[in-house]
């Protein structure tokens, strides 16, 4: 399923995290893959351990960092897409 602004999505429950002082250490061990994401994608991924949409998520980022929405709302959709790709969200679906 394509992610748009009311779809309901999840972090992939098989990737373990570790934080770190400035960021995240994520693992797939299905895959064999390793992350290492900066501070605002560690918020993007803590944000994920219940089912949110983009655009709820977005609206928290808004809350603690200094961003244009629009530029906001494209740089979460780009992450959550980048994460799709890895295997590493779980859709949940869509929200009314």
């Amino acid at each position: 399923m394509l992610l748009h602004e009311n779809v309901k999505i999840t972090r992939n429950a098989g990737a373990i995290s570790a934080p770190l002082e400035e960021g995240l250490a994520l693992l797939d061990i299905e895959r064999g893959a390793y992350f290492d994401f900066n501070a605002v994608a560690r918020s993007i991924w803590e944000a994920l351990d219940s089912p949110i949409t983009p655009t709820e998520l977005r609206d928290q980022l808004l809350a603690t960092y200094d961003v244009p929405p629009e530029q906001c709302f494209i740089e979460v959709m780009e992450f959550l897409n980048y994460l799709q790709s890895k295997g590493l969200l779980h859709i949940v679906g869509q929200s009314r």
